[in-house]
C-alpha cells in the first residue's frame, strides 16, 4: 500500500508541494548569509529579512509552476525561475502535472556547455 498522499486535483498538490518547501527551507540561514555578505536586493534598500525571502520563494516557485505549465508539448525537462539568490525548479510528468518542486539559495555557480 502506497504512503502517498492523495490530492482532489494538480493545484492541490503544487500548493502542498510549495507551502512544505516553505515550512521547511532554512531561510534563516539564507538570511545569515546574506546579512554578513551585505547583500541587498534592487538598489541599495534595506537588508533582506525572512519574510522577505519567503515571499520571493514563492513567487518563484509559482513562476517556475506557470512555465512548466505553458509547455504543452509534453517536455519534461526542468524549469527554473531564479532571482536574488533564489532558485525555484519544476518537473512535470508526460501529462503536464508537477511532479516535484525544489527550491535553492545559490551563492555561487558557474557552467560551461563545452561549445567552443
Amino acid at each position: 500500500m502506497s504512503n502517498k498522499r492523495k490530492f482532489k486535483n494538480s493545484e492541490e498538490a503544487e500548493y502542498h508541494m510549495m507551502n512544505e518547501i516553505i515550512d521547511n527551507f532554512d531561510f534563516e540561514k539564507c538570511e545569515r548569509t546574506m546579512r554578513f555578505l551585505e547583500w541587498r536586493w534592487g538598489f541599495g534598500q534595506t537588508p533582506v529579512t525572512v519574510e522577505m525571502l519567503k515571499e520571493s520563494a514563492l513567487e518563484r516557485m509559482k513562476s517556475a509552476i506557470n512555465l512548466s505549465k505553458q509547455q504543452k508539448d509534453g517536455h519534461q525537462s526542468p524549469f527554473y525561475v531564479s532571482s536574488g539568490g533564489l532558485k525555484a525548479t519544476t518537473w512535470k510528468n508526460n501529462y503536464g502535472h508537477i511532479t516535484s518542486v525544489q527550491l535553492e539559495f545559490v551563492l555561487t555557480d558557474w557552467d560551461n556547455d563545452g561549445d567552443y
